[in-house]
């Protein structure tokens, strides 16, 4: 039986790779555009429908870019061969080129279907945001229509809550469990929770620091006796705000690899005062003790970046809950994006001053004046490493910079003078 050239053409072996893989990739995005009708069917979110309509826009630019492929290839074996006028290769490749424009075409609208969405999802995010808003304003106003006295700074009823800076992202640490890894789509987006066990948890209070089995950083908190005279109402500063929450915290990212303590004779100084908190005028580097506690911790916002956009927000796709383990506020995100490490370190002069002033050159409250106090704090290092005393001094290194000039990576090297953290109550005798 005599051989047909034509048929041979047409079979030829990159003209037939081309053609099936067109084909293959038709039949997948007919697949994945059920999907795409189920999931819209079931009201799922968008972002999951964004992302099955990504899959079918892969496959459509697949179909043209391998039907392009499939009429070159044919074109330039029937002009070897000398059959390209022939009216069967006409006809194959007029064919395939028309696959080709369908297949773009099919791609563009998929496109704009996409964007539409990605429309709607942005909508949602800002009744989302508009929603959390008002539950803040709301929260906020609770605290506003309750007398400064009612709090107590104690855990219980009553007692203003611990508030501290957010976690790194989850791939600033390191961790041995395979589920650290996340799943990610073509553009790099979560679509999974990672779990890092060397990530810090969550507290409501620095004592509750190392007593599970989930990770634990280090933490620097407003004082319990500092916070009653704080909120006492004859102590409470006129610099603040009424409702001012003073019970800040700073959380480490990276608990120190070294702490050196020392101690020394404690000179005649009645520490009564200073360590309850009551005495507003304590003398920046005399205390109640010659002992002391120096470090050094490690911030790091180069991670957290990735994640945000231009406009200082998590990027399409992106949840809070993904990437930290203790996300930040809703007002939070874009002072990540702003200031970085600065973020962090607002929240360590926040403990240290206990309260926040206005500044005219950065318009906004704030703890950073450019000099420090000598109020007591407490210092959380460890399950039996929590003592009483005062930052004496803090130094801060910027290591990395991005190109907007924030600061990502930054050492503080921080010098901790020690006080006697007498009970409230003390039988001496």
């Amino acid at each position: 039986m005599a051989k047909d050239p034509i048929a041979d053409l047409l079979n030829s072996k990159n003209v037939k790779s081309a053609r099936d893989k067109a084909t293959a990739a038709e039949k997948d995005r007919t697949t994945v555009l059920q999907k795409q009708f189920d999931a819209s069917k079931k009201n799922q979110d968008l972002d999951k429908q964004v992302s099955i309509l990504e899959l079918q826009i892969a496959e459509a630019q697949t179909e043209v870019t391998d039907w392009h492929k499939a009429w070159v290839a044919l074109e330039k074996a029937a002009g070897i061969a000398g059959t390209l006028n022939d009216a069967a290769v006409q006809a194959a490749i007029k064919d395939y080129k028309k696959k080709e424009t369908n297949a773009a075409k099919v791609k563009d609208t998929l496109n704009i279907l996409a964007g539409q969405l990605r429309a709607q999802r942005g909508v949602q995010l800002a009744i989302q945001a508009q929603e959390a808003a008002l539950i803040i304003k709301t929260a906020s106003d609770a605290v506003l229509a309750t007398p400064l006295g009612a709090y107590t700074g104690l855990p219980g009823s009553g007692a203003l809550p611990l508030y501290y800076n957010a976690s790194a992202v989850r791939e600033a640490y390191f961790s041995s469990r395979s589920s650290f890894q996340a799943v990610t789509r073509k553009n790099n987006q979560i679509t999974g929770l990672m779990q890092s066990a060397n990530q810090p948890s969550v507290v409501s209070a620095a004592t509750d620091l190392w007593t599970s089995s989930q990770g634990s950083k280090g933490m620097i908190v407003t004082s319990e006796q500092v916070l009653k005279a704080w909120n006492s109402g004859s102590n409470n500063p006129n610099t603040a705000d009424a409702g001012d929450n003073h019970n800040y915290g700073f959380q480490f990212q990276y608990n120190p690899g070294t702490v050196a303590m020392t101690y020394f004779t404690s000179p005649n100084v009645d520490v009564t005062m200073m360590t309850s908190g009551q005495e507003m005028f304590n003398l920046a580097g005399v205390s109640g003790s010659q002992g002391s506690v120096s470090f050094q911790v490690i911030i790091n916002r180069i991670f957290d970046m990735s994640y945000y956009g231009p406009d200082g927000v998590l990027k399409p796709g992106i949840e809070a809950n993904a990437i930290y383990s203790k996300p930040p506020a809703p007002g939070e995100f874009k002072d990540i994006y702003d200031k970085g490490t600065m973020y962090d370190v607002e929240f360590l002069l926040r403990v240290l001053m206990g309260t926040t002033m206005s500044s005219y050159l950065r318009g906004e409250r704030t703890a950073d004046m450019g000099w420090l106090p000598a109020m007591p704090v407490e210092l959380h290092l460890g399950k039996s490493l929590r003592y009483l005393g005062t930052v004496n001094s803090l130094s801060l290194n910027h290591m990395i910079f991005n190109e907007r000039m924030v600061p990502m990576l930054t050492t503080l090297d921080i010098a901790f003078a020690r006080l006697p953290d007498y009970p409230a109550t003390t039988d001496r005798t």
